[in-house]
């Protein structure tokens, strides 16, 4: 499969601009999946563009993006308290504490999606408008906990996939002191003294990441289910896919063959905020040839189109209320 700079732009986009990447990414991976109003950062990153009128750039050691404010809504763990910017301590020490044994530690795919799917149910579980959304959910969401370690690990010929050991994470988060005392320093993320990048031709392009989409998806299928509590915690019905995308994908075949990354490819353009469908300039020009390149990028996957979904199904979720308003 080729991979478009144009798709990998625009999830990373949304990745990076939600995320607050890397200063707030487990901040905003956690708050996105208990807080369903964290979607909002998508339209502030999208009025941040509008007014630049620039192409949005992405480096996974130096996006810091400002999300100022805080959302109506107050979660029963407050992750509210915090805006876009800052790491809430006590997610960063839970995830910190998976891996206590300094001369082993790594952070790798296998301890943050364990991570991700207890933040997963933790939501389920306490947030009565947890909604996971098709997009934000099924492709954002993933990506905020992927980049942590495909982008941050030390890379180095004994280890080509990198080791994201303790040092590491907490130079790119910015904390200092030892664990249990940690100090958080706004705006002081670095990339570490002696560390390597991925190696030119091992870019973490398109293909690699719905590998691990799909990974994670076999391992836990609940991130794939779309939809949201329906005001009441632990009411997650979940929605039908084939009713949600007019019988083109269902829920018993997505992991099927190319289905995943069809849904996915699509779901790009489809599930994006409408407003950047309206963006003038740079941003739509950048979506335009999104559309193009992903035209290239599905034809020979043979894909089912996608050309739109039933916002209907989201009429139970009201933490889906001003997200996908039929």
């Amino acid at each position: 499969m080729r991979s478009s700079t144009a798709i990998l732009g625009a999830l990373a986009l949304c990745t990076s601009q939600v995320a607050a990447f890397p200063a707030a990414a487990i901040e905003y991976a956690a708050r996105a999946e208990t807080d369903a109003f964290a979607r909002g950062n998508i339209e502030t990153a999208v009025e941040r563009l509008r007014a630049a009128r620039r192409a949005p750039a992405f480096d996974a050691a130096e996006q810091h993006v400002s999300t100022p404010g805080q959302h109506a809504f107050q979660a029963p763990n407050k992750p509210n308290d915090y805006n876009g910017d800052q790491l809430i301590m006590s997610q960063f020490q839970e995830l910190y504490d998976l891996q206590p044994d300094a001369s082993t530690a790594n952070y790798d795919l296998s301890v943050l999606t364990r991570f991700r799917s207890k933040r997963f149910d933790q939501s389920t579980q306490n947030n009565p408008y947890f909604f996971n959304a098709p997009f934000a959910g099924v492709t954002v969401q993933p990506a905020a906990y992927t980049f942590i370690y495909r982008f941050m690990a030390n890379k180095s010929a004994e280890h080509p996939e990198g080791v994201l050991n303790q040092e590491v994470l907490k130079s790119f988060f910015s904390i200092t002191g030892d664990s249990g005392n940690f100090q958080w320093t706004e705006g002081y993320e670095r990339i570490p003294e002696n560390w390597y990048k991925r190696a030119i031709g091992d870019d973490y392009a398109i293909p690699f990441f719905l590998t691990d989409l799909l990974a994670t998806a076999l391992e836990y299928p609940k991130f794939l289910s779309i939809g949201g509590n329906t005001g009441k915690v632990n009411t997650f019905p979940g929605v039908d896919l084939a009713d949600l995308t007019g019988g083109v994908f269902n829920a018993a075949t997505l992991l099927q063959g190319n289905n995943l990354a069809c849904f996915v490819l699509q779901a790009v353009v489809q599930f994006l905020p409408d407003a950047l469908n309206s963006v003038e300039g740079a941003v739509g020009s950048i979506l335009r040839t999104l559309e193009n390149d992903l035209a290239g990028v599905l034809s020979p996957l043979a894909c089912p189109k996608l050309d739109s979904i039933n916002k209907d199904e989201f009429q139970g979720c009201p933490g889906a209320k001003g997200i996908f308003d039929a």
